[in-house]
């Protein structure tokens, strides 16, 4: 696959071009693509109803059925992946290879150790904690997590562990081969979940208790790896940009949710009624216009960010949060529910109407401010002399 994103026409990198659509072509084979997924996912089901003769076999035949789909699924990735460079369809290939993996590996593992497994959680005896509200606090909590996570038998541990293992497998598989940019995110993801599950499974409460950190971490982990390939093509021609252009659109929800998140309440869950699963927490604390406020100042820090890196990502991903906000704001005038929904939905969209049409005039007098060469040069590329 050549280094090339396949956009044609004017491309004017400030209008940060979309890696996934070239053109209609796109759309129509997805459309076939889909159809035909559909259709031989059918058959596989058919013919593994005709072959499986009992619960031992079933694993070994789904995960036949599925590794003869996947060589569909490879062929045809050849075809229109690497041959004629189509990424819409290529990220449906992408979606469903990576799959396939899994469903082949969790099968064969299930083949192998089921009885194994089945045995193991038949002899499990589950501990009760026997722990009253009084005596909910993180270091008591911390225990019954561990206990739980030892209970656990290996076996059933191999099967969770495997996962992330094989999902991350099947997105390197397929990066390395077709180099489609949307699976380098996928490479991301994967390798986050991986570490996740294992430190889960290491660390089970404490994981959990700072989660918000840990969301932030990862999304900042997919920020800088998306500034990385952006800083390899500035110009936002490549393939390059499209890695980058994956990686900010998922690092941009991780980020800013954590983000809002820790700025209410901290970098762990440190309420112990609601570790323990108290699920009214979000209706004890509910938004203030305070709050209101500080989430369109983080919103509007983000925005600042999206120019400077022309990513708009980080401000797309704050959509919903900042009319959130707005609405609690304008509710708090005593108008109407409908003036309230109309002067919300008016405040939102005549703001990302004038930060679309005044994005290179924004960028510039922000990028005054910063040096035009050198490292700083190539992560914030420079605005070309065009309109809009």
């Amino acid at each position: 696959m050549t280094d090339q994103l396949g956009i044609q026409g004017d491309v004017r990198p400030e209008d940060e071009p979309l890696p996934f659509l070239s053109n209609f072509q796109d759309i129509f084979l997805s459309i076939g693509l889909i159809i035909f997924l559909v259709g031989i996912s059918i058959l596989a089901v058919t013919i593994g109803e005709s072959l499986i003769t009992n619960s031992d076999t079933a694993p070994w035949v789904i995960a036949g059925l599925c590794g003869a789909v996947l060589a569909v699924v490879w062929v045809l990735s050849e075809v229109i992946v690497r041959k004629r460079r189509r990424i819409l369809p290529g990220i449906i290939l992408c979606v469903t290879f990576m799959w396939l993996i899994q469903a082949i590996g969790m099968n064969i593992y299930a083949g192998t150790f089921g009885e194994r497994i089945e045995d193991d959680f038949d002899s499990i005896e589950w501990v009760d904690p026997d722990i009253d509200d009084s005596q909910v606090t993180h270091e008591a909590l911390r225990k019954v997590a561990a206990s739980a996570r030892d209970t656990l038998p290996w076996s059933a541990k191999g099967f969770f562990l495997a996962m992330p293992v094989l999902m991350l497998a099947g997105a390197f598989i397929y990066y390395r081969r077709f180099q489609l940019p949307f699976s380098s995110a996928m490479v991301g993801l994967s390798t986050i979940s991986v570490a996740f599950t294992f430190l889960l499974f290491a660390f089970p409460y404490d994981i959990l208790r700072f989660l918000p950190l840990i969301g932030f971490l990862s999304g900042l982990a997919m920020l800088i790896g998306g500034i990385h390939f952006d800083m390899r093509d500035p110009e936002r021609v490549t393939r390059w940009s499209g890695n980058g252009f994956w990686l900010h659109f998922f690092a941009a929800p991780m980020l800013l949710s954590s983000v809002l998140f820790i700025s209410y309440f901290g970098i762990s869950f440190s309420v112990p009624d609601m570790v323990a699963g108290d699920f009214e927490f979000w209706e004890k604390n509910p938004f203030t216009v305070q709050q209101s406020i500080v989430t369109l100042t983080i919103i509007g820090i983000f925005a600042v960010i999206s120019l400077l890196l022309n990513r708009r990502a980080l401000v797309v991903s704050g959509l919903v949060s900042a009319g959130i906000a707005i609405w609690i704001i304008v509710d708090a005038t005593g108008l109407g529910g409908a003036q309230v929904a109309a002067l919300t939905l008016i405040l939102l969209g005549g703001g990302i109407l004038f930060l679309g049409l005044g994005w290179n005039g924004a960028r510039k007098m922000l990028l005054a401010l910063v040096p035009s060469s050198g490292v700083w040069g190539r992560i914030f590329p420079r605005v070309d002399n065009v309109d809009g």
